[in-house]
């Protein structure tokens, strides 16, 4: 995590050349983590720091995150994750509302939900409203175990369907 906390504090621009030996660094510790990502599962869910101080490239940052997540069913801090999520949401609504299943899907104990409500409506909200129909369809199905989990207040996101007379 000291990595992501360290870029999250830095206000300046970080040279592309060290962004690339963060990412080279990245990718070497997850290869070796992939084989055993139960051993190596607070690093790998430490990658939350680097995806939430939003350094790297959009579409590599999320990749990885949603890499990390099907792997170790959490990033931290997921706070900062969720909120990066929401700011990438508008641009990338399908891996968004994706990292957002993954990560309720990992929160066994259902308490992380709670505090992310706001976001997670903002998230799919902005997946139903994309032009992206897979992204549209993860958005409902994410509606729908969110409801099986007993978090009820999303429905009201459901698109309604015409009833044919």
């Amino acid at each position: 995590m000291f990595v992501g906390y360290t870029l999250q504090e830095e206000h300046e621009m970080v040279p592309p050349e060290i962004l690339e030996r963060f990412k080279f660094l990245w990718e070497k510790r997850l290869s070796v983590a992939i084989s055993s990502p139960d051993l190596y599962s607070e690093e790998l869910a430490a990658f939350g720091s680097w995806f939430a101080s939003a350094k790297f490239d959009d579409n590599w940052s999320l990749e990885q995150l949603k890499t990390v997540l099907n792997l170790v069913d959490k990033a931290e801090p997921d706070h900062l994750v969720i909120e990066r999520l929401v700011q990438l949401a508008p641009k990338f609504s399908h891996l968004c509302v994706e990292c957002l299943r993954l990560m309720i899907e990992g929160d066994k104990q259902g308490w992380c939900v709670y505090g992310w409500t706001e976001e997670a409506r903002t998230i799919i909200t902005e997946a139903l409203g994309s032009e992206d129909e897979e992204a549209a369809s993860a958005a409902i199905n994410l509606i729908h175990i969110l409801g099986a989990r007993g978090f009820f207040d999303f429905r009201d996101l459901l698109p309604t369907k015409e009833v044919p007379s």
